[in-house]
């Protein structure tokens, strides 16, 4: 669970997991950092983690209806890590304590896909799944990411799945009944050093370093709010339990596939957001200026690069000063291949 406190004070070590090239939006690089901060470190935000011994798959995933949740339960400890078929160490599912340290890769904004962009921002790592354009999703949602739109699409919330859009789901139970824990929430301030935070209270901007001739996608928010489940576990059970009715409801109406499908677990919200995407061939500087009075209907800030070849980002989104939340970022359930073959979920 992650606890209410400064999330600079957390560390987590995770072990390394394939992820299909095709997958959509994020995929590991080897090395580097996702901070945007030039003076924070993985560590500062990371989120602690215990290891886990290596197991062979035990018997009731092949079996998910042999056992009941009780029992599930006691076992808990080792539904996480197991060997597939091939003698190659898999990941049975992944959490928020299972971020690894690596940079993410995430495709383009609508129009743009083919780009790859390397994700940046300064809140927990296990928060991969950019909305390009941002929307209220809620903690429990359970769809898909419109790649056309660059928004995530709800069908129905985990908490209520009878309360669907274009079916009923008969068998399922709502997601409260299996979870051990609540939503928790936590006011989150992006990772800066205290010489850039007493910067900032004098003086509008800030800036962040842009690395030669890598195209990066930069995250930055004000005020933002994390909201997460604490029974990760449950969530789990309850999606491997569900995702073959759900597919089975929405699958050919909606047109989506097994792994298109998303359970939420994590959501990051903010009143003021900014989104840029810089392919400078120069190293150079971003800089954003807070606006003196923002107001509905006009970006509460503007953004510019400081360097000798460009004077604006190629491409930069920016929230108005309405204050209305909306959700940025997304970490979630996503279920590829049937459970009684070993089924890999991986939550972004």
């Amino acid at each position: 669970m992650i606890p209410a406190t400064n999330p600079r004070t957390f560390k987590h070590t995770a072990p390394a997991y394939d992820s299909p090239e095709h997958l959509f939006p994020v995929e590991p690089r080897a090395s580097g950092s996702n901070a945007i901060s030039t003076n924070a470190t993985p560590d500062d935000f990371a989120i602690s983690s215990p290891q886990l011994p290596d197991v062979a798959p035990p018997p009731y995933l092949l079996q998910p209806d042999s056992m009941t949740l009780e029992q599930m339960r006691m076992k808990r400890g080792i539904l996480l890590l197991f060997h597939d078929a091939s003698g190659r160490k898999g990941t049975y599912s992944r959490d928020l304590n299972d971020e690894d340290e690596e940079d993410h890769v995430i495709h383009g904004p609508p129009g743009r896909r083919q780009q790859e962009l390397k994700l940046r921002h300064n809140h927990a790592p296990a928060l991969r799944m950019l909305l390009w354009t941002p929307c209220q999703v809620k903690i429990g949602a359970v769809g898909f990411y419109d790649k056309l739109s660059g928004s995530f699409v709800t069908l129905f919330n985990a908490f209520q799945p009878r309360d669907t859009a274009t079916g009923i789901l008969t068998q399922a139970q709502s997601l409260r009944y299996v979870l051990q824990g609540k939503v928790g929430e936590q006011i989150v301030e992006e990772q800066q050093s205290t010489w850039q935070k007493f910067l900032q209270a004098i003086r509008p901007k800030r800036t962040f370093k842009l690395n030669r001739g890598e195209d990066e996608a930069i995250v930055v928010t004000e005020n933002a709010t994390l909201r997460y489940l604490e029974d990760r576990i449950g969530a789990r059970m309850w999606f491997s339990m569900y995702i073959d009715e759900i597919v089975t409801v929405y699958g050919h109406a909606c047109g989506l596939r097994r792994e298109d499908l998303i359970l939420v677990t994590s959501t990051l919200d903010a009143p003021r957001w900014a989104i840029a995407v810089s392919d400078c061939s120069m190293a150079g500087r971003l800089v954003v200026t807070r606006t003196d009075a923002p107001q509905a209907g006009r970006p509460w800030a503007t953004m510019r690069v400081d360097n000798s070849t460009a004077t604006e980002p190629s491409g930069a989104v920016i929230s108005d000063g309405s204050g209305e939340p909306s959700t940025v970022l997304i970490a979630g359930l996503r279920m590829y291949t049937p459970l009684a073959s070993l089924a890999t979920s991986i939550l972004y």
